[in-house]
């Protein structure tokens, strides 16, 4: 099944030709990765510190934002542990993964990751929170788990595709009894670093907006299944999720390129009297470049005519493109 856009997959996808041409291309990503994994980590452990008073018999239980200090020893004492983890088991996941997933590996990812007992869950478990989507019954989670590595391992589906699915649905299904969350955003990177994409990087401020749209995709699934059988087309719900997390890869792989190019790069204004003039400017500069091999125009905001380029040219060389361009005037900035 395809949730994402065809366009934007195809951007993602000339991005991923663009760093691969770049030898710092895989240092880079491998940077991007493991900073994927430390908000991933921070993502599960806010920093908050729970206090429990008593009023009228019934305990109360009140976060609050943790003071400097205290922020100092949580994070000596144990992000930098679970952390540790998390990195030691990518590391180790990215030369088991051979392309093709299956339950022994899943299952020694999130025990890597939470040490606490190895195998799916055998017990049901509760969420708290609200607007919580209840978790399978114990009892369905092998079979649900079948049904998602045949999917993820389905090659005739875009990769990326397949990495978000497992982000979703191994979040949905919660096979484990604990460490969920990053065993999915793993797994999902793990797909996208098989093939030279790079994670989409969650910071810990989008994490209220992260779990909304990750709940609500999960009731999108649901309401869609509710009568036992799967309809083909997705829900909004869920093709907003994945064209976030689509969208994020999409900036991560721009920020790569960026990272692993020291060829220079431009902003560039236009001024037009009708937005047909931005597109006809754009096919110029593809042009002008790919003939020439001197780098790539990006379109970034056709209504306010915002395109950059980076590539070898200097900017004399792209002012003469740009003044045989059908628009009204243009401003170049460096970037």
């Amino acid at each position: 099944m395809e949730y994402v856009g065809r366009e934007l997959l195809t951007t993602i996808d000339e991005l991923k030709g663009v760093l691969d041409s770049h030898e710092l291309a895989a240092l880079v990503r491998h940077t991007i990765e493991l900073e994927a994994n430390s908000h991933s980590d921070r993502m599960e452990h806010p920093p908050v510190i729970y206090s429990v008073k008593k009023r009228d018999g019934k305990r109360i239980q009140k976060a609050r934002p943790m003071k400097q200090g205290e922020l100092r020893r949580f994070a000596h004492n144990n992000q930098c542990k679970t952390l540790h983890m998390l990195n030691a088991t990518w590391d180790w996941a990215v030369l088991q993964y051979n392309g093709t997933l299956d339950h022994e590996l899943i299952q020694d990812i999130a025990y890597k990751i939470e040490p606490t007992a190895w195998g799916y869950r055998r017990a049901n478990v509760r969420i708290s929170g609200h607007d919580v989507v209840l978790p399978q019954r114990w009892e369905k989670v092998r079979d649900s788990m079948c049904q998602l590595i045949d999917e993820i391992n389905d090659s005739r589906t875009h990769p990326i595709d397949r990495a978000i699915s497992a982000h979703l649905h191994i979040a949905r299904v919660h096979p484990f009894a604990d460490g969920n969350g990053r065993t999915a955003r793993l797994v999902q990177n793990l797909i996208l670093h098989a093939h030279h994409y790079t994670p989409p990087v969650i910071r810990t401020n989008e994490r209220l907006a992260y779990q909304i749209l990750l709940r609500t995709a999960m009731v999108g699934y649901r309401d869609r299944t509710s009568d036992g059988r799967e309809h083909s087309e997705p829900s909004a719900h869920e093709i907003i999720f994945f064209d976030l997390m689509a969208d994020n890869i999409r900036r991560t792989m721009q920020r790569a390129i960026g990272e692993s190019d020291p060829n220079p790069a431009y902003h560039i204004d236009l001024r037009f009297k009708e937005r047909s003039q931005v597109h006809v400017t754009k096919k110029i500069l593809d042009s002008y470049l790919r003939i020439n091999n001197l780098g790539i125009a990006q379109l970034h905001d056709a209504r306010n005519g915002r395109i950059s380029v980076r590539g070898t040219l200097s900017s004399g060389q792209l002012d003469d493109i740009l003044s045989r361009c059908p628009v009204s005037a243009y401003c170049i900035r460096p970037k």
